[in-house]
Parts: structure tokens; C-alpha cells; sequence
């Protein structure tokens, strides 16, 4: 436990170094929550669990940084360590794999922590949207979202030779992921089996979750059981797959 969290102590430093890091987490989401949250119509935010509600907006500001913290950044960093010698030098030393990955998802769910508070501080007192019905259902969505994007970003450190290839499978894998969440086209409009299979993507699942948090409706427990899902496949995936070189 001592040399995990002595890991983690170092991951913890090294990210906060990491600018991208801090674009990724506060500056492209909370940009988008106040051009999109100060222009649409607050009346009964709250009174719909579709698209068209106004609680779509901080709903999309947080996929918008789980996608990317999770698909991009997490990768990201490993890939950058693998290319530097980093990972083989670590290979030397008492941590494990797994140890690894645990501290890269820990500090990586840190920062997405501090960056969610921000935006629901800022969704709350300057947009002006009421808080969630739910505020449990809403922690929960996101913590699955978060634990399910991160394990396939994870997966994708675990099998990126170098981190050129990392910058490429992040983006690829986010553009659907996006998709199936409904940011681009209404889910609806899509055949019935696609927007079943976005309705239970990790994306799809906390926009969709967020949404009936806000309207103090239920989330059905297929939505909360596929990004747990996901997460524990993709994580034992990772672990499996990972190679200090």
C-alpha cells in the first residue's frame, strides 16, 4: 500500500505539471457550459429527459471532459512514458503493472474531480440551472462514466507502441463514443438498435443518467450496469495486455 501511494504522490506531481492536462479538464468544458448554458432558455430546466432540456448542457460539458481526460490524456501520459524510457525504467523497480495503471486512473479521477466541482459550481451559480433532483443518481452516473472511460483509455496505453500511436486510437475511439452519446445527431433519429447500443455506451449512459438526475427520474439498471461493465472488462484487459516495453 506504501509504494502505491508513493506512486501515486508521483503520478499526482507529474500531472499538475501537465497544461494540457488543465485544458482538458476546466478550460474547453467550462468554455462550452457558458456559451451554450448563458444562451438557451432556463424555464423548468428540469422538466424533460430528453435532449432539449437545458441540463443537457452541463451533461455534455461533463462527457466532454471524462471523453477526453479518459481517450486522450490518460493514454496520453503512458504512451509519453513508454516513448521516454520512463516505463522501462520503472520496469527496475518494485511496482507492478498494475500498481501503475491503479495510480495513473486514481490521480486522472482526481483531476476530473476537481474539474466536474467546477462546472457544477459554475452550471449552478452562473448559468443559473437548479441542482440535480437526484444528486446521488448524478455522483453515480458520472463515477461509472469516469471508471469506464478511463479503463478503455487504459486499454488503449496498454496496446499503443508509442505515443504517436496513442494520439491517434484516443481521437478515433472518441469520435464514436461522442456519437453514440447523442452530441452529434438526436439518438432518436438513429435505427432502434444504434440507439439502444448508444443508450448503454459509457458516454451515452451519463448523458442519459445525468439527464434523469436532473429530472429526478429513475436510471434504468441496464444504464447503470454496462459502464460498470465496460469498466471491469476493459480494466482486466489492461491489466493483461500492459508491457513495460
Amino acid at each position: 500500500m506504501n509504494k502505491l501511494l508513493a506512486l501515486v504522490r508521483s503520478e499526482a506531481v507529474l500531472l499538475s505539471r501537465e497544461p494540457t492536462v488543465a485544458a482538458f479538464v476546466l478550460l474547453l468544458p467550462l468554455a462550452l457550459l457558458l456559451a451554450l448554458g448563458l444562451a438557451v432558455d432556463l424555464a423548468d430546466p428540469a422538466s424533460t429527459t430528453s435532449r432539449d432540456s437545458a441540463a443537457f448542457v452541463p451533461s455534455l460539458a461533463v462527457a466532454l471532459v471524462l471523453g477526453t481526460v479518459g481517450l486522450i490524456s490518460l493514454p496520453g501520459t503512458l504512451a509519453l512514458y513508454r516513448e521516454a524510457g520512463v516505463l522501462r525504467r520503472l520496469s527496475t523497480t518494485p511496482a507492478s503493472p498494475a500498481a501503475l495503471l491503479v495510480a495513473q486512473l486514481l490521480v486522472h479521477l482526481a483531476a476530473v474531480l476537481v474539474g466536474t466541482t467546477v462546472l457544477a459550481v459554475v452550471a449552478l451559480t452562473v448559468v443559473g440551472l437548479p441542482a440535480p433532483a437526484s444528486p446521488g443518481t448524478a455522483v453515480l452516473v458520472t463515477a461509472l462514466g469516469a471508471l469506464a472511460l478511463f479503463a478503455l483509455g487504459l486499454l488503449i496505453a496498454a496496446l499503443s507502441p508509442s505515443a504517436r500511436a496513442s494520439a491517434v486510437l484516443g481521437p478515433v475511439l472518441l469520435m464514436p463514443v461522442l456519437f453514440l452519446a447523442g452530441i452529434w445527431v438526436p439518438l432518436e433519429v438513429l435505427p432502434h438498435w444504434l440507439e439502444v447500443l448508444g443508450r448503454h455506451s459509457p458516454l451515452g449512459a451519463l448523458v442519459e443518467g445525468l439527464l434523469r438526475a436532473w429530472a429526478g427520474a429513475p436510471v434504468p439498471a441496464s444504464q447503470l450496469l454496462a459502464p460498470a461493465g465496460t469498466a471491469l472488462v476493459a480494466g482486466l484487459a489492461a491489466v493483461r495486455a500492459f508491457r513495460w516495453e
